[in-house]
């Protein structure tokens, strides 16, 4: 919960994956149970990292669409497809806030605070 809005673009300052990923790597952890599996990361470079981790310690990785074992092929096939899909899908939402920051711009609607 401390990760709660904190960016994700790195890995450092997000205490909360820092331990898990700490627990998963001294073979504590049996099974990661998220909702959303492929953004418990943020980050592809992170999310790939763990899922090595995780194939490695048997650790588990357990969404709503079911439970993988990322040491098997076809589950961390999968996993790491999940985890391509959530950075396009990044990708696709900036360049929709960027195409309406232009087009407002066009229009001449854009407004922003000078600083």
């Amino acid at each position: 919960d401390r990760d709660l809005g904190q960016s994700g673009a790195a890995a450092n300052t997000r205490a909360d994956f820092k331990s898990l990923v700490g627990d998963v790597a001294m073979g504590h952890v049996g099974a990661i149970f998220s909702l959303e599996a492929s953004r418990l990361a943020r980050s592809n470079h992170d999310w790939h990292r763990l899922l090595e981790l995780c194939a490695i310690t048997d650790t588990l990785v357990i969404d709503e669409d079911g439970c993988y074992n990322p040491a098997d092929f076809n589950d961390g096939l999968v996993l790491g497809m999940k985890g391509t899909f959530a950075q396009a899908e990044l990708h696709i939402i900036r360049a929709r806030l960027h195409g309406g920051k232009l087009n407002k711009a066009s229009r001449g609607d854009l407004r922003f605070p000078c600083q």
